[in-house]
C-alpha cells in the first residue's frame, strides 16, 4: 500500500493550477465517488453507476487502484485501474490492466483532467508489468490520442422467439443469483482471470437478471446474465454452464 500511495502522489494541470491525485479507499470518498460517477454519466435519481459496475466500488478489493483528482478536498475526476491476467487458449497467462470508471465533474470538463489521470494510470500499469491496458468505451477519438487502438466492436442481434422445442424447458428455469455462477466463471479457460476475492463485486450487479437451470441433483446446469444497466439493458453479457 505504501508503494501504491507513492505512485499516486502526482498532480495534473488545469486552468486553476495543479490538482492533486490521491487514492480513493475510505467511506467518505466512496460517497463522493458514487455521486461524481452518477452526475458525469447523467444518470437519473434512481440509477447508480456503481450498481451496474461494482468492480469500481471502493468497498471491494479486486486488485483495483481507484484514483481521484482533488481540487483541495473536492473530488472532481476519477478513473480506476484493475491489475489482472488474461488467460490464453494455450494455457499461458498474460499480465494486463483494465481501466474504467473514467469521469470528470461537468464543471471541469474540457481541461483534459481525466485524460491526464488515465495516462498516469497507464504508466502505473506499465511499471507493474502489464503487457497491455484494456479500456471499453465509445469515445474512440479521445482514447486514441492516449495510445489506445480499437480492437473490436460490440454486435447486437435479436434472439427471436422461443421455439416449440424449447417450451418444456421454461418450467425448469429459475431466476436470481446462484452462488455456483461465480464458480463457473473461475473455471473459464480463456478471458480475464478471476480469483476468490472477485466474488464480492461479481455477485453485486444489482441490475443484472440471472436466469439458470439446474440438474435433478441441484447442481447448476446453465445460466445467462441479462442486462447491466445504463447502455446494456436487455443484453445477454454472461452465459455458461
Amino acid at each position: 500500500m505504501e508503494a501504491l500511495e507513492r505512485s499516486l502522489k502526482q498532480t495534473v494541470k488545469c486552468g486553476s493550477g495543479d490538482l492533486s491525485i490521491r487514492e480513493i479507499h475510505d467511506r467518505h470518498h466512496r460517497v463522493a465517488l458514487a455521486s461524481l460517477l452518477d452526475r458525469s454519466f447523467g444518470l437519473s435519481e434512481n440509477s447508480h453507476f456503481l450498481d451496474d459496475f461494482p468492480i469500481w466500488d471502493p468497498i471491494y478489493g479486486a486488485r483495483v487502484i481507484r484514483a481521484g483528482v482533488f481540487d483541495r478536498e473536492e473530488l472532481i475526476a476519477t478513473a480506476g485501474l484493475r491489475l489482472s491476467e488474461w488467460k490464453l487458449a494455450n494455457g499461458e497467462r498474460l499480465p494486463i490492466a483494465v481501466i474504467g470508471g473514467v469521469a470528470t465533474d461537468p464543471r471541469f470538463r474540457g481541461q483534459h483532467i481525466a485524460s491526464q489521470l488515465t495516462e498516469h494510470l497507464c504508466t502505473i500499469a506499465k511499471e507493474k508489468g502489464a503487457a497491455a491496458v484494456l479500456l471499453w468505451g465509445s469515445q474512440h477519438e479521445l482514447y486514441g490520442r492516449l495510445g489506445f487502438k480499437l480492437t473490436g466492436k460490440q454486435l447486437r442481434v435479436s434472439l427471436g422467439q422461443l421455439t416449440t422445442e424449447c417450451e418444456p424447458l421454461v418450467a425448469q428455469i429459475r431466476t436470481g443469483y446462484h452462488l455456483s455462477i461465480f464458480e463457473q466463471a473461475l473455471r473459464r479457460t480463456e478471458g480475464i482471470a478471476l480469483s476468490n476475492r472477485d466474488m464480492g463485486w461479481y455477485s453485486s450487479h444489482r441490475n443484472v437478471r440471472w436466469v439458470w437451470t439446474e440438474t435433478e441433483q441441484g447442481q447448476l446446469q446453465s445460466y445467462i446474465g441479462i442486462g447491466r444497466g445504463i447502455d446494456l439493458t436487455g443484453i445477454i453479457h454472461e452465459w455458461g454452464g
